[in-house]
């Protein structure tokens, strides 16, 4: 498999938030479109400071050891929440921020997140074909009988769409009822 880019649109969704309790004008959220380089074994989501300051993010959640692919560790500042948008799907996640202009990174949470592959014959990220108009939510409740209320009940799988989410029963786990 060869080297795959995607163009995720990043917003700061500190920003959304605000847009949506008109606080602020649509015009004034900060968004960014990176060409990230899609990698699977990368678990986050990495940009740089450039994007880092074209997103507004001037505080740091959190720092971290970072490892690259070369054997070398580095501190590097945590950041977020963002939302990454890709086709018609979305995430928010923190990310790690890179330092310098170095290439931004999508990690395998959000791909798993927003239900995105990688085709490796045509070297592009995809939306999931098994999924092609919303991400799959698998909701399930796991702890002993004694603790649930309704045990009897059900587990479902909601498929989330604009419209009202798809319900369908699963068969519940021999162990817990």
């Amino acid at each position: 498999m060869g080297i795959v880019y995607a163009q995720i649109e990043l917003a700061n969704q500190e920003d959304l938030v605000r847009f949506k309790d008109k606080r602020i004008d649509k015009k004034d959220i900060r968004r960014v479109t990176a060409r990230m380089l899609v990698d699977s074994g990368a678990y986050m989501m990495a940009i740089n400071d450039e994007v880092r300051a074209q997103l507004g993010f001037e505080d740091t959640l959190d720092t971290t050891a970072a490892q690259f692919a070369d054997g070398s560790v580095i501190t590097i500042d945590i950041v977020g929440p963002i939302e990454g948008r890709f086709e018609n799907r979305r995430c928010t996640v923190e990310a790690m921020v890179l330092p310098g202009n170095t290439e931004c990174l999508l990690g395998a949470i959000p791909m798993e997140y927003m239900d995105v592959l990688i085709n490796p014959r045509k070297n592009e990220l995809i939306v999931n074909p098994a999924h092609p108009k919303s991400r799959t939510w698998i909701c399930l409740t796991i702890c002993p009988r004694k603790l649930l209320l309704n045990w009897n009940r059900p587990l479902l799988i909601v498929t989330r769409t604009k419209a009202e989410p798809r319900r369908r029963k699963l068969k519940r786990c021999s162990k817990y009822g």
